[in-house]
């Protein structure tokens, strides 16, 4: 049993990928640990304890048929908007920013939840959708379909992750077949109406 765990969970993994992302994780680390050293805070010890919950994490949700995710999305789209909803109304505020909620001593912070959340959702939206996807207005469709939660972030204020959000779409639209003239479009309306508002 152990051995087709093991074996499964090797036959699955981009080992590349993963090396990249573990050797740019500890080299954020170190650096980290070399810019605070000497604070009260030992940053760099909690960044490795998240670490190794991460790796966890991976390994669990390596074991789990990704065709399953599918079920769960709708759910997983409203617990993120009300989590994302909570913050706006019950949040903890510092410097300025109201991004995390507090149980007691540990804070959690929505936004960072919400970006795995809105990728998986998204997938799954543009699998259900990727013939609309082509055209532009189903293009736009597939933009709605994370611009609530993304302006939600964005007014914490948390600028950084609601474009790592954006990002993450313009990426998971082109891949599912979105045209470049229509991005293009999109991208030049959305500017003018920032300019516009600004």
């Amino acid at each position: 049993m152990a051995m087709m765990t093991s074996n499964n969970l090797r036959r699955g993994i981009d080992v590349p990928l993963l090396l990249i992302t573990y050797t740019t994780t500890l080299f954020g680390i170190l650096m980290l640990y070399s810019a605070t050293l000497g604070d009260k805070i030992n940053y760099a010890k909690s960044q490795i304890v998240w670490l190794v919950v991460a790796s966890f994490a991976l390994v669990v949700g390596s074991q789990i048929d990704y065709n399953r995710y599918g079920r769960w999305t709708r759910h997983l789209y409203w617990l993120n908007l009300g989590l994302l909803l909570f913050v706006k109304l019950k949040g903890h505020g510092a410097k300025g920013a109201v991004r995390w909620i507090k149980f007691g001593g540990f804070q959690f912070q929505p936004s960072e939840f919400a970006k795995v959340a809105l990728t998986i959702c998204l997938a799954y939206y543009l699998v259900e959708k990727r013939e609309e996807v082509k055209d532009f207005w189903g293009l736009v469709k597939s933009f709605f379909y994370i611009a609530v939660p993304t302006a939600i972030i964005i007014e914490q204020p948390d600028l950084g992750t609601g474009l790592v959000v954006i990002v993450v779409w313009l990426c998971m639209v082109f891949m599912a077949g979105a045209k470049g003239k229509h991005l293009a479009i999109l991208f030049i309306s959305a500017t003018l109406l920032f300019l516009n508002s600004a």
